[in-house]
């Protein structure tokens, strides 16, 4: 997939070199670094099981296609 549409750093699914444990680090790295400032938090995390196996892909498909950049053809 990473040929074709342009995916945000922050998107470790899917992809190689990125792992659960990186992201983990990563946002406890950011929690940190706020409450060191000062600063006041909030974390949402979204246990999505299984949530590409009942999406209706047809639908996903064309909204990706609606929302991205197309890659030239070859």
């Amino acid at each position: 997939m990473s040929p074709h549409l342009p995916l945000r750093k922050e998107q470790f699914g899917f992809r190689s070199s990125n792992s659960t444990m990186l992201q983990l680090a990563r946002v406890v790295n950011h929690l940190a670094s706020e409450l060191n400032n000062r600063r006041c938090t909030v974390r949402v995390f979204l246990d999505m099981e299984k949530v590409f196996d009942r999406v209706w892909h047809a639908g996903l498909l064309a909204k990706l296609s609606n929302t991205t950049h197309r890659p030239p053809r070859a």
